[in-house]
């Protein structure tokens, strides 16, 4: 796999060299945003296939207004979200929201053909992958 944003993701330590660090290249959203809603037979197909998926999951998404991030990124510090004494302890005193991280991957092709596993750590509190 190689990235498309700026810089290539860098190779993990040597003890497994065919794993990728994918921490950089990142872009974040903070709110919901919703799906488009999917009004006809056409669309409910398509939207389970590879690579016609449609709002945030579509392939050509244009996330250019969304800040670049670096993981692992707490975005209810990093946007300075305000303390609020009910809030959960655990979160620092800080509501958390809806989210969005984005990031584009693009396969080489001697990839075709290959397991490829994406794993994410340090995911805290509630996610949709």
């Amino acid at each position: 796999m190689t990235a498309t944003r700026d810089a290539p993701p860098l190779r993990a330590p040597v003890e497994d060299p065919s794993r990728l660090l994918l921490d950089g290249g990142w872009r974040f959203h903070v709110g919901d945003i919703p799906m488009p809603e999917i009004l006809e037979h056409g669309w409910s197909y398509n939207s389970a296939k590879a690579g016609q998926a449609q709002g945030t999951a579509a392939i050509y998404y244009n996330d250019s207004d969304w800040p670049e991030v670096v993981l692992p990124h707490d975005w209810a510090m990093a946007m300075a979200m305000p303390v609020a004494e009910s809030a959960n302890v655990s979160w620092g005193y800080r509501r958390r929201g809806f989210g969005w991280y984005w990031r584009a991957l693009r396969l080489d092709p001697q990839d075709r053909g290959r397991y490829l596993e994406i794993r994410f750590g340090r995911i805290a509190t509630n996610v949709t992958i």
